[in-house]
Order: structure tokens, then sequence, then C-alpha cells
């Protein structure tokens, strides 16, 4: 069974790798428009500008090679993890009746059924992630002409200075970042976050198609669903009832068909949902299991909100802390030692108060 914390580790070079893509996205822009001979916020500023549009591109997808390279690496890393640390299977044996599987466990991962998950995700993950780079770059240009165009209106019309207009423009982009990805109600995610939820998501895609051929090898039709504190809850926003983690985590259900004892695995969990079991950002696992078998005692419906909502505040932590480190890297670039001496300021604080949050509530950052 995977476990999270190791995850979350693998996870973090390739959050990092995202990290590094943009913040150099955004000082590229930021030198851009800080370096300039002619009269800055003229016509003739403007149009210069629009020409370097080809060359911006042209350098930002030589970048991108470099960075694809090293994505590939980690997701590769990642689902290794993810398709191989699944449940042990030396505990199955007691339960097996083909002499020949019991004797051959450890094959099982060498199979080419389970050779072709492992590459076929790894294949898919990898084009995920090409398009969150194209998304990225797609999304730089599209800010920097929004720039562009917002400092012209401004500084022509006289309402700002030239150095007023871009300083405006580049600390709200090193504040909100790149767009990952659009929902479909109009809602943007983050670069960061965008990586972090299909990483996730494909990690435990795969492990979840190993465990159900797993499931088929032992001649099971039942799956046990782990369960942790922090869980889904039901908001506002949940639409579908298996949207509802904490209901159906920690129990044993039928992978075909159901009765008085076992509601249907798909049904209940909505596994192969967007927002069902190994869907977007969930956390949970599931293995085979057998009548008979002793698991955990279901978690406390109140301890789980409580570590829901610090989990929450500790995602809202690191986007800070992101938006604060961009926002230095531009002020440095921009030569604006008043605004970095705020910012450190503002940095200090922040981490105080980051340290006292996770000290209280027992977390790592």
């Amino acid at each position: 069974m995977i476990d999270d914390g190791k995850l979350e580790k693998l996870i973090k070079p390739l959050v990092k790798v995202y990290e590094d893509l943009e913040l150099e996205l955004i000082k590229d822009i930021a030198m851009r428009l800080n370096t300039y001979t002619g009269i800055e916020g003229s016509l003739k500023w403007y149009l210069d500008k629009l020409q370097e549009i080809g060359g911006f591109t042209k350098d930002n997808l030589a970048l991108l090679a470099e960075y694809s390279g090293k994505s590939q690496y980690e997701v590769k890393r990642i689902l290794r993890y993810a398709g191989y640390d699944v449940a042990k299977l030396d505990k199955y044996k007691p339960y097996i009746e083909d002499e020949q599987l019991k004797n051959n466990l450890s094959s099982f991962y060498e199979s080419e059924v389970i050779q072709n998950i492992l590459n076929n995700s790894i294949r898919e993950t990898n084009s995920v992630m090409d398009m969150i780079q194209t998304k990225a770059i797609e999304s730089a240009k599209e800010e920097y002409m929004n720039i562009l165009i917002d400092a012209y209106i401004k500084t022509s019309s006289g309402v700002y200075s030239y150095d007023q207009a871009i300083k405006l423009a580049l600390r709200k982009l090193a504040k909100e970042g790149f767009t990952g990805a659009t929902y479909r109600n109009g809602k943007k995610l983050s670069l960061e976050s965008t990586v972090r939820r299909d990483i996730l998501t494909k990690s435990h895609q795969l492990a979840g198609d190993i465990e159900l051929q797993k499931a088929k090898e032992l001649g099971t039709n039942l799956v046990y669903v782990t369960q942790h504190l922090g869980a889904r809850i039901r908001t506002k926003y949940t639409k579908e009832d298996y949207e509802v983690h904490f209901d159906w985590q920690g129990k044993v259900y039928m992978l075909e068909g159901s009765n008085d004892k076992y509601d249907n695995f798909y049904e209940k969990t909505g596994y192969g949902k967007l927002l069902g079991l190994c869907g977007v950002n969930c956390r949970h696992h599931f293995f085979a299991t057998f009548e008979g078998w002793k698991h955990p005692a279901l978690l406390d419906a109140e301890k789980n909100e409580e570590e829901y909502l610090k989990q929450q505040k500790q995602r809202a932590y690191e986007r800070e802390y992101r938006s604060l480190r961009y926002q230095k890297e531009v002020a440095n670039i921009l030569g604006d030692k008043d605004e970095l001496r705020k910012l450190t300021a503002r940095t200090r604080i922040f981490n105080e108060g980051y340290n006292q949050f996770l000290q209280e509530n027992n977390l790592q950052r």
C-alpha cells in the first residue's frame, strides 16, 4: 500500500521543477520589461515590446525542453514507486488456492499485464505534464501581452508613470503566478496546484489499476478501502454522495454486485469518477481482502473534520509562501529596494506565524 508520507517526499522534487519553471518565466518577463533604452511607455516602446513576443516564445520553448527532461525523470520515479509499493503479497498466501501462484508471488509485478499498466501510466502522465507545461508557456505569453497593454494604456493616459505601471503589473503577476488549469466554472488553478493534483491522481489511479488486477489474480471479489483523518467532507459544493470521501472510507466493498453486508465498490466510492476514489486530490487506496479479515475501526467524524480544515489552512500558507518568494525575485530584478524591504519584513512575520501554526498542530512544512 502506498505510504502517503513517502509519496509526498517523492512528489516534492517534481513540484519544485514546476515552481522553478514558473519563477524563470516570471523573471524573464520582469527583465524584458525592465530593460529598455527608448522612451518607456511610448507607442514605440509598445511596438518594440510587441516585436519581442517571437523571441519570448522561442526562448521559453527552449526553457521548456530543459524542464521537460527533469519532469519526465521525476514522473517515472514517482509512478514506479506507486506501481510497486502496493500491499505486500505475502499476507495473501494462506488464501491462495493456486500453488503455482503461491510459490511465485514475486513474479506478479513482472507480469506483462502489470508492466503494460505501469508503462501506459507513465506515458499518459508525461502527456499530462507536457500539456501543463504548454499551458504555462501560453499563460506566460498571455500575461506578457496583458502587462504591455495595461502599461501602455495607463502611461499614455497620464494616470501612471511607466515605472509605476510596470511595477504594479509585475507585482500582481508575482503574487498570482501562472494558470496551470482552468475549471469549467472559470476557476483557475495555479501551476503548482495543477502539477500536485495531477501527479497524485495518476499515482493513485495506477496503484488502483494494479490492485484490481491483483484481486482478479487472487480470485477475490472483496476490497478494503483505506481511511485517514482529513478525508473530504460534505460542503455546499458537494453534488454526488461519493464526493464525501469520509462516508465510504475504512470499509469493505464488493467489486461485482452487492449484498446486505457489502455495498458495490464502484457505486459507493465513485471509483473512476473525477471526484471519487483515486480521483482528483484523493489520498485513499484500496486492496484485495477476504471474508473474515480484520480491519481498523472507523475514524471519528469530528476529528476528521478538524484535520481536513487544518490541511486546507496549511495549503493556504504554502501558496502565500510561494507568492512572497516570487514577489521578492521581481522586486530584486526591478531594483525596488523599498518593496524588497517590505517583502522581507512580511516574509519574517509570515514565517513566525506559519511555524507557530505547524508547531501547534504537529505538522511539517
